[in-house]
């Protein structure tokens, strides 16, 4: 139900330059928020440390520390079992204007976070957001005031955003999973032959994707993998439905 606690865990794929065409920097920056309802927290807690030993030997779930794709999937397919939802921000930084304020980092994380903060604010009354750790912590204070002031409605003062290590938080290392399995989606140098695959197992889990700057409408967990670039398309619905 909307008005339970739905906690938030966020992390991304990508880096925030938009130098793009420099080696190392990639063309798209992808935020994934992990939402779990409060009933479900302490279950999902439990499924996800199993995951972890199963696949990680009990350490830190890191997208990044695997190198195949059947690997991937079998991990997706234990991951979809959990009673977790996603919302994901996929920005395109190759669309963005490179003489606008984005090209600052601190300018470009607040208000591309903004932009995801602002949906579920608005949709969920009672939310908790912990995101991954970003930078120096006067950054990160910095940001915390920022969202608290510009995203927090004050009718919703029960909600809350706050920082948190991700080796500590196994709940946004799901987040970090997913966003390194959506970078195999989107990402040209990191697209998978598998990429159609991860989004079918993940799918029903997705309430949206949301491409910035706006394209098309979120993706609604239905494919239609006939592109041109060879990168699944997805079929969409409005905005509105993010709920």
């Amino acid at each position: 139900m909307i008005d339970e606690v739905q906690h938030i865990f966020v992390d991304e794929f990508g880096n925030p330059s938009l130098e793009t065409q420099k080696s190392a920097v990639t063309d798209y920056f992808i935020i994934v928020a992990t939402l779990i309802s409060d009933p479900d927290l302490a279950n999902v807690e439990v499924l996800v440390e199993k995951v972890s030993k199963k696949y990680f030997q009990g350490s830190e779930i890191k997208s990044s520390n695997v190198k195949t794709d059947n690997r991937r999937i079998k991990i997706l397919q234990d991951i979809s079992e959990l009673k977790a939802k996603y919302y994901v921000l996929a920005i395109d930084k190759n669309q963005i204007d490179k003489k606008s304020g984005l090209i600052y980092k601190k300018s470009f994380l607040k208000f591309l976070h903004g932009v995801l903060y602002r949906q579920l604010f608005e949709v969920y009354p009672n939310v908790r957001i912990i995101a991954d750790e970003h930078g120096y912590p006067e950054f990160m204070e910095g940001f915390k005031k920022y969202v608290n002031k510009n995203h927090i409605p004050n009718l919703f003062e029960r909600s809350s955003f706050d920082f948190a290590n991700s080796k500590e938080n196994s709940l946004i290392q799901i987040s970090d999973f997913i966003a390194g399995t959506l970078a195999r989606v989107f990402e040209p140098d990191k697209r998978s032959d598998e990429s159609n695959n991860f989004l079918k197992i993940i799918g029903e889990n997705i309430i949206c994707i949301d491409e910035w700057p706006i394209k098309s409408n979120p993706f609604t967990g239905k494919m239609d993998i006939s592109t041109s670039e060879g990168a699944p398309t997805p079929n969409l619905r409005p905005r509105d439905k993010i709920s």
